[in-house]
């Protein structure tokens, strides 16, 4: 197929088949879409995901049990495609077919009105560049991205905030963790049980 797609991220789930996320852009916009298909070359209608203002990035990950989680933000009206902010989450358990919130609710697609339901956290107009996606012992996610006042690199927008979002099963958690100089500063996190750690530029 030849179409409109950037930033894939396809994710294969036994008993599903493909679920490939990824972002098409509609007249300056970046909006969220799945599309599902059985063998990679059959494909249904693709589904809009999140439709929010401007648009969106995201990142996603597949857990073990096959349930596959994206984490993602929203561009606002105001300040164009450099501005990022706010904090959402998204699981789907059926190679994303249904989507619903981390404690099970529902999700009418596309998810809009800044999807209050869905929302981990506001930061206030900060600017957040997702990273990485883990689960802990317990299948719960945790979202590591970073926080910053502003687009432009250099000092006087620093200096930037690591944190991580963890759902306990009842709250989304948030801790900063450190700090770094540029809001492209990439790093990984890795979860073992009670044990996190995030390789990345400090």
């Amino acid at each position: 197929t030849e179409t409109n797609f950037s930033y894939g991220q396809p994710w294969w789930v036994d008993g599903h088949g493909f679920c490939f996320l990824h972002t098409r852009y509609e007249n300056g916009r970046r909006f969220l879409w799945t599309w599902r298909s059985p063998d990679g070359r059959t494909w249904a209608t693709p589904q809009r995901l999140a439709k929010m203002e401007r648009g969106h990035y995201q990142v996603s990950a597949l857990r073990e049990d096959g349930v596959i989680g994206t984490a993602f933000n929203v561009h606002p009206e105001k300040g164009g495609l450099n501005a990022r902010t706010d904090l959402y989450w998204a699981q789907s358990p059926d190679g994303g077919q249904t989507w619903m919130t981390v404690s099970g609710e529902a999700l009418e697609l596309p998810l809009g009105e800044r999807g209050a339901t869905a929302r981990v956290r506001e930061t206030q107009g900060e600017l957040v560049y997702l990273k990485d996606i883990g689960f802990d012992g317990g299948g719960r996610p945790v979202i590591l991205y970073l926080l910053s006042r502003g687009f432009e690199s250099g000092p006087k927008h620093g200096p930037r905030r690591w944190a991580t979002s963890h759902w306990t099963g009842e709250r989304w958690r948030t801790r900063e963790v450190t700090t770094s100089d540029h809001n492209y500063d990439f790093g990984s996190l890795y979860v073992e049980g009670d044990a996190w750690m995030i390789i990345a530029p400090f």
